[in-house]
């Protein structure tokens, strides 16, 4: 037999709530009635039931029950997913919460209760625009918690670990970060990184979590490829400078093992409308070891490396 949440204090007697094609219960408490639904035989029960039956139960939000109630990834917990994709999600440390619509979603993307059981039902933030859901994951190590946001001009995005322990610091969605635009990932140079409407925050184990205002432009980048086209050529693309200005290219070119032979210079190239960068570093030397090439972007001071 499947073992079901535990069942909240006795109301008036209530047992489990059958709803099936040949079955009607009604509820026991005063005043309050089920009206039948046809969806084959399932049952809503315990702390799930009456979180459903909080929120109107049949003729409510959520509606009829979909499947039965379902032990979670880790065997402690208990859900059940209701009409429209409304979830409620049960945990013994957490209680019974609901989950729906695009933060639900997303939350089904990113693994469920394995992101974290909700410790709310979704909320209205203060600014009467945003939603929210916080989640606890209960089988980490301190139980961390998280949230994900949504606003209609942002979408739901998941924030967790110290940028939102920075980001809740500053005020969350208050704040002048506002709502976030995309989940925490990694970037090349930067470490982690995560952009809100007013702004970004960024994390390095060196210099944890730090908020940065402005849109966040992401680093110059660059690539080096060796080619005969009419001559030996250094071929360099770069992306992420400053569009319509200028960047310094820089370069060493070596051939032999010793004593090495070395070609060096510098020279400014264009930067067209899109931050591109194309240059040819013809070779000079009567053979290629390898090459170090810099291009530095001289409105912003930033540079990119990259070797063969």
């Amino acid at each position: 037999m499947t073992e079901l949440s535990p069942p909240p204090p006795p109301f008036g007697g209530r047992g489990p709530m059958i709803v099936s094609d040949t079955v009607f219960s009604t509820d026991s408490v005063p005043g309050r009635s089920v009206m039948p639904t046809k969806v084959g035989n399932l049952v809503v029960f315990g702390a799930i039931e009456a979180k459903w039956l909080s929120l109107g139960g049949l003729g409510g939000a959520l509606g009829a029950p979909v499947n039965n109630e379902t032990p979670t990834f880790d065997g402690v917990g208990r859900y059940q997913d209701f009409q429209a994709g409304r979830t409620i999600s049960w945990h013994p440390d957490t209680g019974a919460h609901l989950v729906y619509g695009s933060i639900g979603a997303r939350w089904r993307e990113i693994g469920r209760e394995r992101f974290g059981y909700p410790i709310n039902d979704e909320s209205g933030c203060p600014d009467g625009v945003g939603r929210f859901n916080h989640f606890r994951a209960e089988q980490l190590q301190g139980k961390p918690e998280a949230s994900i946001y949504w606003s209609p001009a942002s979408g739901a995005h998941e924030v967790y670990g110290a940028i939102r322990d920075k980001w809740a610091r500053l005020g969350w969605e208050r704040g002048s970060s506002r709502y976030p635009l995309e989940a925490e990932h990694d970037e090349p140079g930067v470490g982690r990184l995560q952009r809100f409407q007013g702004g970004y925050f960024t994390w390095t184990p060196a210099g944890g979590a730090q908020q940065h205002n402005g849109a966040y432009a992401p680093p110059p980048r660059i690539t080096l490829r060796a080619i005969s086209d009419g001559g030996r050529f250094i071929e360099v693309q770069g992306d992420n400078f400053t569009g319509r200005q200028s960047a310094k290219v820089a370069y060493d070119l070596f051939a032999g093992g010793g004593p090495t032979t070395h070609q060096t210079g510098e020279h400014t190239v264009a930067v067209n409308e899109v931050g591109h960068i194309a240059d040819r570093i013809r070779v000079n030397l009567s053979g290629l070891s390898g090459a170090q090439v810099q291009a530095t972007d001289l409105s912003s001071g930033r540079a990119a490396s990259a070797s063969l």
